[in-house]
């Protein structure tokens, strides 16, 4: 959002004070712009009925078809427009002759458009990671057995409020200490006793659970695929002492180099030719947010 948007925002209006007089008004284009993208974006792309263009993630996510008999999307949104109406208005400004701000123009237009798409891509992924714990949820309400569980993973290295934190830039290969954190997640029926009226009833209901586990890296920060493979494979074993009818696990973590690689890929495989919980699905978070997998 920084590199893609707000540093994108803040050079459209370095634009905007060399060659606009009295820019209180393209100044809050640009503002209404950047709230578009920001806020309210996300909504437009999950519009599936209508016909708009630049709606549905599933039209934003596929190359265009070339079936003339479907049915052609060339519905208007007035909010989804005013992205290119920005940029055919700055250019009216920006002389010709000026070619650094003209390519800076196609460069933040650019931008955008990334953005755009890995807000698509955020979206999809964030309804598939919800679909998979909806799904383990629904195999509990319908009476099955608790065998799968969701286990996310990551590197802990930031602990003050999220308006306070470093960007990933700026903490992009700083020593600490190596805190990797795990929480599982998963289905049981419990019983419970509620008041209705003045009679307590017990009821059976579904209890989502969450496991916590801390590891420390000790003798060293390495966070490498090999100190990675170390602890899943810490964790898996504790999962088959402690929730021994757990037997399958869907993993998810971020896309950093020390999750998503072809030796990580390996040991999974060769880790769930002997342990009796398997590893079925690996879900890769798209940088800042979203998904990408693959199944074993």
């Amino acid at each position: 959002t920084g590199e893609l948007l707000n540093e994108s925002v803040v050079s459209l209006q370095d634009i905007v004070d060399k060659y606009v007089d009295g820019h209180t008004k393209m100044s809050s284009y640009i503002s209404v712009a950047r709230n578009f993208l920001k806020v309210h974006y996300d909504e437009h792309a999950l519009r599936e009925n209508d016909r708009v263009p630049t709606h549905g993630v599933q039209f934003g996510l596929r190359k265009e078809l070339d079936d003339k008999n479907s049915a052609q999307r060339s519905e208007h949104c007035q909010q989804c427009a005013f992205i290119p109406f920005l940029f055919k208005e700055l250019r009216q400004f920006v002389p010709d002759d000026d070619e650094d701000a003209q390519r800076l123009l196609v460069d933040v237009e650019e931008k955008f458009a990334i953005y755009q798409a890995h807000r698509l891509r955020v979206i999809n992924q964030q309804a598939h990671i919800a679909a998979a714990t909806e799904r383990l949820k629904k195999d509990c309400d319908d009476g099955k057995p608790t065998t799968e569980a969701i286990l996310l993973q990551d590197f802990k290295t930031k602990i003050e409020e999220k308006s306070a934190r470093e960007t990933t830039k700026e903490h992009y290969a700083t020593r600490g200490m190596s805190w990797h954190g795990i929480m599982l997640q998963y289905f049981v029926k419990e019983n419970i006793t509620v008041k209705e009226g003045r009679k307590l009833v017990n009821k059976v209901v579904t209890s989502r659970k969450l496991v916590y586990l801390d590891q420390i890296i000790a003798h060293g920060n390495n966070q490498s695929s090999a100190t990675v493979m170390a602890c899943m494979e810490a964790a898996v074993n504790w999962i088959s002492v402690n929730l021994p009818f757990i037997n399958k696990l869907t993993v998810q973590s971020d896309n950093a180099k020390c999750y998503n690689n072809n030796e990580l890929r390996m040991f999974i495989m060769l880790l769930n030719t002997f342990s009796p919980v398997k590893i079925v699905r690996y879900i890769f978070t798209e940088t800042q947010d979203g998904k990408g997998s693959f199944l074993l």
